[in-house]
């Protein structure tokens, strides 16, 4: 675990996905210095949440936000908002409270994988569905420890 800034993290990856799904509309909100507890794996995670509400996503005009804000001393949130179609319940309810069983499991590893690696950083995984549509998934993380 190190110290690792969010913004250059996400313009990374948002540079490096843009070309692939250029029908659609990525933005981001970081501001710089903002930084958290995590490793190399932190870049897996976002790619794999962009990945995924792009590419599931069947508006017409498909569109992807990444924010981080800096919620208490203790805790940075990194979400990723879309105007797609939403996870359906029982997929939010299998990667957020049950236990993934060979009978019990969602239908992609993508949240799964995500939600395994913010729980090695100590961290958590909420998936909300807002009344005006679409799917935010929200990572909250530890910052780094001060020294």
């Amino acid at each position: 675990m190190r110290p690792v800034e969010l913004d250059p993290l996400v313009d990374e990856v948002v540079a490096d996905i843009e070309p692939r799904f250029e029908a659609a509309a990525i933005s981001a909100d970081v501001p710089a210095g903002t930084a958290v507890s995590a490793n190399d794996k932190l870049q897996i995670v976002l790619r794999s949440l962009l990945d995924n509400a792009i590419r599931h996503n069947d508006s017409s005009e498909p569109r992807t936000t990444v924010t981080a804000n800096r919620l208490d001393p203790s805790t940075v949130e990194l979400a990723v908002a879309d105007n797609g179609p939403g996870i359906p319940a029982d997929e939010q309810r299998i990667i957020t409270d049950d236990e993934i069983t060979p009978l019990n499991h969602g239908s992609g590893l993508g949240l799964w994988l995500v939600k395994c690696i913010v729980d090695t950083y100590g961290g958590s995984l909420d998936i909300e569905t807002p009344q005006s549509g679409g799917t935010v998934v929200r990572l909250r993380l530890n910052p780094p420890a001060s020294n």
